[in-house]
């Protein structure tokens, strides 16, 4: 019969089984010397008796209430994030937006044919086309033949076929040398 023992060397009895069993584990071909070893010491599975008596309540599930709060917090969180996606998707039209616009006003200043001030609408490519539905972008150019040096005023807004504009992009560009 075997006499009571204290936490104390039952620890000693366990860690150094443990160590018996780390050191072997990489090597598959040594598990029954692993267990010989084990079963000489006392202990039936080094590392499932071990992590018992040390964390008895580490090897238990998660509790209906951890689980609840895990789901809570991750909703939480989903719901921001969700919340922040119609900003993002608004942001990133209007960026789209801005560039095109730039793009017809580059365009356009690089290229004044003569000294007429007008306008122009643009479809949603940057491409001019005529004032119809499918017009996003109007394009507006006043000449000032008053200045010196010659300037022109550029404007580009959104949408094309309304007076209340969401966007628009101005620039004001300085004419170096006459038009061809």
């Amino acid at each position: 019969m075997r006499t009571p023992k204290s936490y104390d060397q039952e620890f000693e009895e366990m860690a150094g089984c443990w160590k018996v069993a780390q050191a072997f584990q990489p090597v598959n071909r040594h598990k029954h010397r692993l267990e010989s070893l084990c079963h000489i010491s006392g202990c039936r599975d080094p590392i499932l008796s071990l992590g018992r008596r040390l964390a008895p309540n580490l090897l238990r599930g998660f509790s209906l209430v951890e689980v609840t709060l895990a789901l809570g917090i991750i909703t939480f969180g989903l719901i921001a994030v969700m919340g922040l996606l119609p900003t993002g998707l608004r942001l990133a039209k209007q960026s789209a937006d801005e560039v095109t616009a730039v793009s017809i006003m580059t365009r356009k200043s690089a290229n004044f044919t003569n000294l007429i001030s007008g306008n122009a609408t643009y479809n949603a490519q940057g491409i001019e086309c005529p004032p119809t539905a499918d017009a996003t972008y109007a394009a507006k150019w006043d000449i000032r033949p008053t200045s010196v040096p010659l300037t022109a005023l550029i404007t580009v807004s959104w949408p094309a076929n309304t007076t209340n504009y969401t966007g628009s992009v101005e620039s004001i560009v300085v004419l170096t040398e006459p038009p061809h």
